[in-house]
């Protein structure tokens, strides 16, 4: 858990970076990558700070 910072995040598929981070609606702890927008921003937990798939670093609570 952080509340500000850099979390390295379990996610579903690939992220590229700048993109926002929103849970996967599975319950199963990972989230997923959406592309950057206002509808996405409200269940957004973060912004990736790297591309990856797997694991990729998050920027959260900074705007």
């Amino acid at each position: 858990m952080a509340f500000i910072g850099q979390v390295t995040t379990k996610i579903e598929g690939c992220a590229e970076q700048g993109e926002y981070i929103v849970p996967s609606g599975k319950n199963d702890g990972k989230g997923k990558a959406v592309a950057k927008s206002l509808d996405n921003l409200i269940d957004a937990v973060g912004t990736a700070w790297e591309s990856g798939c797997g694991y990729v670093k998050v920027a959260v609570g900074i705007k």
